[in-house]
């Protein structure tokens, strides 16, 4: 329990999480266990995140979507015809305010799914609770429409998949179009206007310029920065 203790404080992670993430590991490694079931909600230290959709535009080089979809000891693979409807979201969130935030997120592309996030959105904050969304930027491609102004009042935060800073570089790390690239700069400007707080993140891997990438997100666009782990 020490070490578990030890662990969590470290990792910003509770006891849970570490022991999930352990018995996930013993069953990958060891084949001791057995295989987590799809998780449809998953919390990860105070925040709850929602498995919104597998399915994506991009096919990331970094993302495990197709062969391991797993993450800090959940699964959560899931087909097309087994993504859950707002109701069963709604039930699985239960009391919003019970977490410091709701994360629209999963192993594939949210906005996939942007009518069903709205309403999800919409009880959560009926209910007190704030609201992230965790996007690669597609959404007004995808949807074909402008869906930025629709996110005011529902979505407190945007954390935008920036990736990279140039178009070429973009479209050989999400295996996109180099068109995208643009796509993803011009909903984050917008996404400005309507979301309080958003930001641009990209993966600390050796092919990203990091501080170039936070010159973009910061002094270019005017937006947040972060940096994410590469595992």
């Amino acid at each position: 329990m020490y070490v578990a203790e030890e662990l969590a404080k470290l990792h910003h992670l509770t006891v849970e999480d570490i022991t999930r993430i352990t018995a996930y590991n013993a069953w990958r490694f060891f084949k001791i266990g057995k295989a987590p079931e799809t998780s449809i909600v998953y919390p990860i230290g105070d925040a709850l995140y929602v498995n919104v959709t597998n399915r994506c535009n991009a096919d990331c080089v970094f993302c495990g979507r197709k062969e391991t979809p797993f993450l800090a000891g959940y699964n959560l693979g899931m087909d097309k015809n087994d993504e859950p409807d707002v109701q069963q979201y709604v039930t699985a969130i239960g009391a919003p305010m019970k977490y410091s935030e709701i994360v629209f997120c999963g192993y594939g592309e949210p906005t996939i799914r942007w009518d069903v996030i709205k309403s999800v959105a919409g009880f959560v904050k009926e209910n007190g609770g704030k609201t992230r969304i965790n996007t690669n930027g597609p959404g007004n491609v995808i949807n074909h429409r402008d869906i930025t102004p629709e996110m005011e009042g529902l979505i407190d935060t945007i954390s935008v998949s920036l990736n990279a800073t140039d178009a070429k570089k973009y479209a050989e790390l999400m295996r996109v179009d180099e068109k995208m690239y643009a796509e993803m700069l011009d909903f984050t400007k917008k996404a400005k206007k309507f979301v309080p707080t958003v930001v641009l993140s990209v993966v600390g891997i050796p092919d990203v310029d990091i501080e170039k990438a936070r010159s973009i997100a910061v002094d270019e666009i005017g937006v947040n920065f972060r940096e994410r782990t590469y595992f």
